[in-house]
């Protein structure tokens, strides 16, 4: 059975270990901190993926190997949430 998770995306860029069935669903700007949610099975123990993430602004540059998963809004500005399973 599968159930969806929160994630606190701690910086701009970094990787996360999320397990293999991992499917990003939504993210959003909450008090100025960054939070993914994500469906996975409730195996916990095999977290055996990693998910490599990156927030940009809109406008910046960002690597083309990296898929877009969600817009979100933070007063006047606009991020965008981009992520690749490595």
């Amino acid at each position: 059975m599968n159930k969806i998770f929160k994630y606190i995306l701690q910086s701009n860029q970094g990787v996360l270990n999320v397990p293999s069935d991992f499917r990003p669903l939504k993210f959003a700007c909450i008090d100025r901190t960054f939070v993914m949610w994500g469906s996975h099975s409730e195996n916990m123990e095999s977290l055996s993926t990693q998910l490599l993430y990156q927030i940009v602004g809109t406008g910046q540059a960002y690597e083309p190997y990296l898929t877009y998963v969600d817009t979100t809004f933070d007063g006047p500005y606009v991020w965008h949430l981009l992520v690749k399973k490595i």
